[in-house]
């Protein structure tokens, strides 16, 4: 519903900063977990541990949203309000309708990005309670990973043409 519709903005992909992190804790049920939160937003005190277990493994909101089993928002509206909102993406435009092979098409537009992917989290280990035993993230970019997932099976020669996606207009100025 509307509600959840609120989230599509939303980014769940983003570090919690300090904003998110006493938002976080007002959820908690358990004192423990508002703590914690509560620890990872304190400045400077809060600092290292915010390196450890936040930055170094690159945590994102939903799991830290996973790892306090009593943080639990009181709508998905709230916790649309408390997350940053996605950020642009922005890509290469690598054809001209200029070109020889680009001539008369119109209608054509290729672009060029690179997929998003690594590790994080090595090295972090068990240096504070909060983070636990070490444990190693796959991150993936959010739009180049959906990218490529969109024309992998055109580039397979399995996908019958190019990928349709929803129209958007642009304006350029």
């Amino acid at each position: 519903g509307e509600d959840v519709a609120a989230l599509a903005d939303a980014d769940l992909a983003a570090a919690p900063t300090r904003a998110v992190l006493r938002a976080f804790a007002a959820w908690c049920a358990d004192a423990t977990d508002r703590d914690r939160c509560l620890a990872l937003a304190a400045r400077p005190a809060g600092a290292e541990l915010y390196d450890a277990c936040v930055k170094a493994p690159a945590l994102r909101a939903h799991e830290l949203l996973e790892a306090l089993p009593s943080c639990r928002p009181p709508s998905a509206k709230e916790l649309a309000d408390a997350l940053p909102r996605l950020g642009a993406r922005y890509y290469s435009v690598a054809s001209s309708s200029l070109s020889e092979d680009g001539a008369g098409r119109n209608d054509v537009v290729a672009l060029c990005f690179s997929v998003v992917r690594f590790e994080a989290g090595k090295g972090v280990g068990d240096a504070h309670g909060l983070c636990g035993r070490e444990k190693i993230y796959d991150r993936k970019g959010l739009c180049t990973t959906w990218l490529d997932e969109l024309v992998a099976p055109v580039l397979a020669g399995d996908g019958g043409g190019a990928p349709t996606v929803p129209a958007a207009s642009v304006e350029i100025s």
